[in-house]
């Protein structure tokens, strides 16, 4: 007979961040977050996590504790987050998710440039 033995570490948990609203043009939008501990035994953690389109990352081996999510929202030019800034809280869990959620508020690239028309450019 063998024995297994399950080692959990209660100390450590999981973290997925979503983002949803994205048009279908927009697919590849990229969004930065900052992920930055602000409880006791938390305090060492600030990593910056890039969500792609509708999509999610997970964070693995968080310390269990209060974190704040803030959305890097100078690179993104496009949307705007429902809130740029959440506050979770971390138990032991294997399902903590936080989501936010995008609204589009600029129609064109950049300054919109992308559009101008260059045929009679020359004849300005």
């Amino acid at each position: 007979n063998q024995t297994y033995y399950l080692l959990i570490d209660p100390d450590y948990t999981d973290l997925t961040i979503t983002t949803v609203g994205m048009a279908s043009v927009d697919e590849g939008q990229t969004f930065l977050f900052n992920l930055k501990g602000i409880s006791a035994g938390t305090e060492g953690v600030d990593l910056t996590v890039a969500v792609r389109g509708n999509g999610s990352v997970t964070v693995t081996h968080l310390p269990v504790g209060e974190y704040q999510i803030t959305e890097l929202t100078s690179w993104s030019y496009r949307y705007t987050p429902d809130e740029v800034t959440k506050t979770i809280t971390l138990p032991y869990s294997h399902v903590n998710s936080i989501i936010f959620s995008q609204i589009r508020t600029g129609i064109k690239w950049l300054d919109g440039n992308d559009n101008a028309d260059y045929k009679n450019a020359d004849k300005e």
